[in-house]
């Protein structure tokens, strides 16, 4: 992450706010690099964790329980070098005009000369055709750490929306012990979608890329599951 973000002039000491930042892994990283570093999300229980593992890790992060939607409100005149979001953490779950004034929110709270960056943002029209070999359902289990997810998923075609269950446990030696589970939908674009909506909130594209370690830059976005981009404001 760090050379990704070097490689748009955003180097140590720059701020940068994490909007859906959940337990505060990528925020506490980006905090021990030297970036000061702000993490807001909704569930309070995540923003518990997050300051929790911040202390054990002794990361200096500012952890806010706030709703992007109302990003005026709990962030009042603060604007950041880049802002920040990975996967599927605040577009996406409500209707597209909803998503442009989340966009737009995010251009009033950065600089004039910041970034925007979207991380790890599944793509709509791969989805849709990894999908279509699975009948619109599929499911596997990935592990972070003792943590390991089961993960649900069905995908609509026709809405571009995917209905996801995550099913959390914990490793207890070798058995894993249940934590926790949670349901969300989502919309999802494909990258001309997404550059859209986001002309529309005021940014423009500089950047999207298929990988971040290794600074790859897309050539077939069709066939890329997932995409990383990066918006400069208009």
């Amino acid at each position: 992450m760090r050379r990704f973000l070097e490689s748009h002039g955003i180097g140590k000491g720059s701020s940068i706010l994490e909007l859906g930042c959940g337990n505060g892994r990528i925020s506490i990283g980006l905090a021990k690099k030297g970036y000061g570093v702000t993490g807001v999300d909704i569930p309070p229980k995540f923003i518990e964790d997050a300051k929790r593992r911040a202390e054990k890790e002794k990361a200096n992060v500012e952890f806010i329980v706030g709703d992007v939607r109302e990003l005026d409100r709990i962030l009042p005149n603060k604007y950041f070098d880049v802002i920040l979001f990975h996967w599927g953490t605040i577009i996406g779950y409500y209707d597209e005009e909803t998503d442009i004034k989340i966009l737009s929110l995010c251009k009033k709270h950065v600089k004039s000369n910041g970034r925007l960056l979207i991380t790890r943002l599944a793509n709509r029209d791969t989805t849709a055709i990894i999908y279509s070999f699975f009948g619109g359902k599929y499911s596997y289990i990935s592990y972070d750490d003792n943590i390991a997810v089961v993960e649900e998923v069905e995908f609509n075609p026709i809405t571009s929306r995917m209905s996801s269950k995550w099913i959390y446990y914990v490793r207890k030696g070798r058995d894993l012990m249940y934590m926790d589970e949670f349901k969300f939908n989502i919309r999802l674009y494909s990258l001309h979608e997404l550059v859209e909506i986001a002309s529309k909130a005021g940014w423009t594209l500089e950047k999207v890329y298929t990988g971040i370690d290794r600074l790859e830059e897309v050539r077939r976005p069709a066939l890329t599951p997932v995409l990383h981009y990066v918006f400069k404001p208009r």
